[in-house]
């Protein structure tokens, strides 16, 4: 007689792929967006260091990114191959509408103090959920860092915010946002790395407030 047995298997929660690791095809790029569309389970995912194409980058981001309702923590590091506008032009409507994301990492992306603007104005503004957000690594100079602050003012739940390794000088205007959030929220901000800083004139500022 045939017997059945039954297997149980885990709930995928979690899928990282490397640099290291093989560069994903347009096939594995199709079932990477099923799986991030389908699953109710999966709570973290993290791209870093591929030169992923900008195609597939759309792709992966409109049809499975965007349509997880229960994804925690959001990794896309290093993809400086790819149009970096596209990335933003379809993460702010995914920071408008989720609920659940609470981490979001877009380090050594290339990305601009355009790039800043439009996900703080289209995005951040707009959302509740983050607790972590990283732009480490990247192109912002002050314009773009007072964005980030100023869209994050009226955030309830940010707590850590990681600027480091950017062209941030700290002018005036954008040590006025820092002091206002941090007078406002228990911020934990990280601007090491920015060789620019010591050249604005918000710096005498925090040193004489902080």
């Amino acid at each position: 007689m045939l017997r059945s047995q039954a297997h149980t298997f885990s709930p995928l929660k979690k899928i990282a792929i490397a640099d290291e690791d093989d560069k994903p095809t347009d096939e594995h790029v199709a079932l990477l967006t099923t799986l991030l569309k389908t699953s109710t389970t999966l709570e973290s995912f993290c791209l870093s260091g591929h030169a992923i194409s900008e195609k597939s980058v759309k792709k992966l981001i409109r049809r499975g990114i965007c349509k997880n309702v229960a994804l925690k923590r959001l990794r896309l590091n290093g993809l400086t191959t790819v149009a970096t506008s596209h990335i933003m032009a379809r993460l702010s409507p995914l920071l408008q509408s989720t609920r659940s994301l609470r981490e979001l990492h877009l380090k050594g992306n290339a990305l601009c103090d355009e790039h800043a603007v439009d996900l703080a104005e289209a995005g951040l503004a707009k959302n509740k959920s983050l607790h972590d957000l990283s732009l480490s690594g990247n192109h912002l100079s002050d314009s773009g860092a007072f964005a980030v602050l100023e869209a994050l003012q009226h955030h309830p739940e940010i707590s850590h915010l990681d600027l480091s390794s950017n062209d941030i000088a700290m002018d005036g205007s954008t040590a006025q946002a820092l002091l206002w959030l941090q007078g406002t929220s228990s911020l934990s901000l990280n601007l090491a790395g920015n060789q620019q800083i010591g050249m604005g004139e918000g710096v005498a500022m925090l040193s004489r407030t902080l």
